[in-house]
């Protein structure tokens, strides 16, 4: 790994983070209390299983969250401004310029009826004062940079005459056609056949090098995001069970959590062959359990479980939410 978090001056700063929706009279809370910072180059992995708020958190630091979402609570600093309740207006400058996301479903994210290049066009002349036929030769150098071969040509051509591979390799063209410092990577590869994620994977890598890009990268394959990431936030039930570094957290996993994580994964597992899996379902955020929301599935449950452990600090710099420590 390269370019460990600078502690100094995050890109990103999310502190407290708690997103709700309402429903009826009441409030749904999803995320709850989430704390995490991105430094300049770095890359910081949300990983757990679906419906544990991580997609929600990144959709949040986007300010993507429509109505009846809203945020209740909690800062979200890119470059010491926060971007919770900020005017929309001010908010729109900042997104696709400062900060940009690349969705899991590649062509949902493009509009059918248009040619890619048209496309990323577009996103670049939102942001910068050029012409179209400017806009389209950075967009074909964008094509080149993430790996397109006849950049030239698949500027004419529309989403559907794309592979699945290529249209993300398009998306993530458009996310950095203003060249943001923070990019959000929400489950990219997971429509994709395991060829292709390879690829993405292999472009991301070299683009955060080349760009020095901060990157937050969002899956459920932990080893996926072990191949990327410096950092690691693991979330369940809207919060944060254990984060830290990379090495630290894979090799001596505290939280029983992240621990099913990784024993459910061979490539970080430590290869024996045999596949641990994580008993019970993620909880509903309608119906989360008092106190842990891991404990109804933890085998180290105890009763002092029944109260929320805090988030405690670790010599070794991470920090685990559980009772065990």
């Amino acid at each position: 790994m390269t370019a460990p978090a600078a502690a100094a001056a995050p890109v990103l700063d999310v502190r407290n983070l708690h997103t709700s929706f309402r429903r009826g009279r009441g409030v749904i809370k999803i995320v709850r209390g989430v704390s995490f910072r991105v430094g300049r180059s770095a890359s910081v992995g949300l990983v757990g299983e679906s419906g544990s708020g991580k997609s929600l958190t990144a959709l949040s630091v986007m300010g993507l969250i429509e109505k009846p979402g809203f945020i209740a609570e909690g800062q979200i600093l890119l470059n010491g401004r926060d971007l919770v309740g900020m005017p929309a207006a001010e908010l729109s400058k900042i997104q696709g310029r400062e900060l940009a996301m690349v969705f899991q479903e590649p062509t949902a994210a493009l509009n059918p009826l248009y040619h890619v290049g048209k496309q990323v066009a577009e996103a670049i002349r939102a942001h910068q004062d050029v012409s179209q036929a400017d806009a389209l030769d950075q967009a074909r150098k964008l094509f080149e940079l993430v790996g397109i071969a006849d950049a030239g040509h698949v500027l004419r051509q529309y989403p559907h005459q794309l592979s699945g591979g290529m249209c993300q390799r398009v998306t993530i063209a458009t996310a950095l056609a203003n060249e943001p410092g923070l990019l959000i990577l929400d489950e990219p590869t997971t429509a994709l056949d395991t060829t292709i994620q390879a690829q993405i994977l292999d472009v991301v890598g070299e683009l955060r090098t080349r760009l020095e890009t901060a990157i937050v990268f969002v899956s459920h394959d932990i080893s996926v995001v072990a191949e990327m990431c410096d950092e690691l936030v693991v979330m369940y039930g809207g919060q944060v069970m254990e984060s830290g570094r990379m090495d630290l957290v894979i090799g001596s996993p505290k939280h029983p959590y992240t621990q099913g994580l990784i024993g459910s994964a061979l490539s970080v597992s430590g290869g024996s062959g045999r596949l641990e899996s994580i008993p019970g379902e993620v909880p509903d955020p309608q119906g989360m359990p008092p106190g842990c929301p891991f404990a109804p599935r933890c085998s180290h449950a105890m009763p002092q479980c029944a109260t929320a452990p805090p988030l405690a600090a670790l010599p070794d710099g991470r920090t685990v939410a559980c009772w065990l420590y």
